[in-house]
């Protein structure tokens, strides 16, 4: 082994005396290059290698790279920047070759290696490796799209032929493969577009194309033919895929040079999927393709054509899917910063709501975004007659419900608390419990601000819920709302006679010594007994609530010792797979044990 590393170091000397000739790097400098070097040299000897091995080589190599360009550019000249840096680059491509021979599973070291060709400009090298990725990688579509890319660039080999044969034969192996037909169209797009630039520049008529498009190109691409054709191959191929034809035609819009195409994709997806609610939402939201790059009446025309298209779509295909996509672009239509004038577009929108409602086909989510809508709008009779309408639809519609609530808090009147509890009561019977919290909190808030008389008595309901997803927020509800009010006297006795009634929530007992804690002289009798209830409980699977208990003793009450022993505590109380989370989160907050 020593002999096989003597030798690859020797073979170094004369790039690092080069160095230090032409003042690079001091002599000293390249001794500590070399004892690196031959650090990492012998650990790729190893029988046992690994990839980080490799890669911590690899890493070192380029940042001596580095620090040659910033001493070059200190120094002011490039005296034999080919023998040395040419020399380091090999290196790394070695090492990156025996890397990926040895891992050749990872197209991730493929990929680093073929930037650090890219990097260093060197087009052919990065060329060939793609060509060796692929043989083994074949059916990585990705791979396939990056190579050609990489081939019809200005940054890479600008041969857009090279690249079409990629994409063909990725294609050809991978004959399900969207990725890859997708890039062809759009591939074959750009050509069109650089073969239509030049034709205009030069002011070359269109029937003289064929003759005067450059060599390698003329004969393959007549403006955009290829690009028509692979779009007909690709809808062959994926015939009952819509969301994939609707991709193509996305593509197509960026071309403006391909308004012909576009025309005819719109017209086969009409014809192809007259009743799928996808493509129609797709055809009327291309109307607003490019929307920010539109003169003030461009973007005006295009948001009508945009609805006009939604109007066509809900009278082709009336389901409640289809409006619920029309519905909903309306509403994020209405809220574009490019439209400075909206009022007519929510007149549009309000009248196809309500022509939604008459048709049924109108979802609970819509309903709430349009009570949303029409309350900021302060169309309060519209809002009370939506929210009947919604809940007759959606009787189990907790949002809904949550609305009807808001619009009677609204009101006034003598019966106006009796009315709310009523409608709560009536809630409550139609909505799942589980999901019925969000009722209750709006109503004790409500009435709690009003200071009702009928609050303790719901407030005691809510606590004795039989659902935890209720009673457990309620009574921290209560034990806060109390503590606003009453002050301290009142939430002890609140907490005290609320802990009784189980189940009980963590957040309760961290609620509780949260106040206790706030006071000018917290009373850490009170506050350790309720951390040790807490830890009766939830000491078993909370390390949190025991980081929390440690804190207290060293921060409000001030005792080391009891905090170690709360440590050894948890440690001995807690799961032990969580024991190793309790230490860390120790270390990382600094507390001692």
């Amino acid at each position: 082994m020593a002999e096989y590393v003597h030798q690859t170091l020797e073979e170094m000397i004369p790039e690092l005396e080069e160095m230090n000739r032409i003042g690079l790097f001091s002599v000293k400098e390249t001794k500590i290059i070399l004892k690196n070097r031959e650090k990492y040299e012998y650990t790729l000897r190893q029988l046992t290698k690994t990839k980080s091995m490799f890669l911590n080589y690899i890493e070192y190599e380029k940042k001596v790279l580095e620090l040659l360009k910033i001493r070059r550019k200190k120094l002011g000249h490039d005296a034999k920047k080919r023998d040395v840096e040419k020399s380091i680059a090999d290196r790394i491509h070695k090492l990156y070759h025996l890397m990926t021979i040895r891992f050749s599973e990872d197209v991730t070291l493929w990929e680093q290696h073929i930037q650090f060709s890219k990097d260093l400009n060197e087009k052919a090298y990065a060329t060939r490796l793609y060509t060796q990725v692929l043989k083994i990688h074949s059916h990585n579509e990705e791979m396939w799209v990056k190579a050609a890319q990489w081939e019809s660039s200005t940054e890479g080999n600008s041969n857009s032929e090279l690249a079409r044969e990629i994409l063909l034969k990725g294609q050809r192996v991978n004959p399900e493969s969207q990725f890859i037909i997708l890039e062809m169209f759009h591939m074959e797009l750009k050509l069109a577009k650089q073969i239509l630039k030049r034709k205009a520049v030069l002011g070359i008529a269109s029937n003289q194309a064929q003759e005067n498009v450059s060599s390698g190109e003329g004969d393959k691409i007549v403006e955009l033919k290829v690009a028509e054709i692979v779009y007909r191959q690709g809808v062959e191929i994926f015939s009952d895929d819509p969301e994939f034809h609707l991709k193509m035609f996305n593509i197509c819009c960026w071309f403006k040079e391909a308004i012909t195409l576009q025309h005819l994709i719109i017209s086969d997806l009409k014809q192809l999927y007259p009743d799928t609610p996808l493509v129609w939402n797709g055809l009327a939201l291309s109307c607003l393709h490019k929307l920010r790059k539109m003169q003030p009446g461009q973007r005006k025309d295009a948001v009508a054509r945009c609805l006009d298209m939604y109007s066509v779509a809900v009278e082709t295909v009336q389901t409640k899917e289809m409006w619920s996509m029309c519905l909903q672009s309306h509403l994020a239509i209405l809220h574009l910063r490019e439209i400075k004038d909206s009022e007519w577009i929510l007149k549009t929108t309000l009248t196809m709501f309500e022509k939604a409602i008459q048709l049924g086909t109108l979802s609970e989510d819509l309903f709430v975004h349009l009570v949303k809508l029409l309350t900021d709008l302060s169309m309060t009779e519209d809002v009370e007659r939506v929210v009947s309408l919604g809940i007759k639809q959606y009787p189990s519609s907790s949002q809904l419900w949550l609305a009807k609530l808001r619009v009677i808090a609204s009101l006034e009147g003598e019966n106006h608390e009796d009315n709310l509890e009523t409608t709560l009561n009536a809630a409550l019977r139609q909505v799942q419990s589980e999901e019925s919290w969000s009722l209750w909190q709006f109503v004790l808030s409500h009435m709690g601000a009003e200071k009702s008389q009928g609050l303790e008595k719901l407030m005691e309901r809510s606590c004795r819920s039989i659902t935890p997803e209720v009673c457990l927020p309620a009574k921290e509800w209560c034990l806060h709302w109390t503590f606003r009010q009453g002050g301290l006297k009142a939430a002890r006795n609140v907490y005290n006679s609320l802990r009784k009634m189980r189940p009980i929530s963590l957040n309760f007992y961290r609620l509780y010594v949260k106040i206790e804690s706030s006071q000018i002289e917290p009373n850490l009798k009170l506050i350790r007994s309720a951390f040790e209830e807490a830890l009766v409980e939830f000491g078993q699977n909370e390390p949190d609530l025991w980081l929390n208990y440690i804190e207290m003793e060293k921060v409000v009450a001030n005792d080391g010792s009891r905090s170690g022993v709360i440590h050894q505590r948890a440690l001995n109380g807690l799961d032990p797979h969580l024991k190793e989370s309790l230490i860390r989160k120790q270390v990382m907050i600094g507390l001692g044990g």
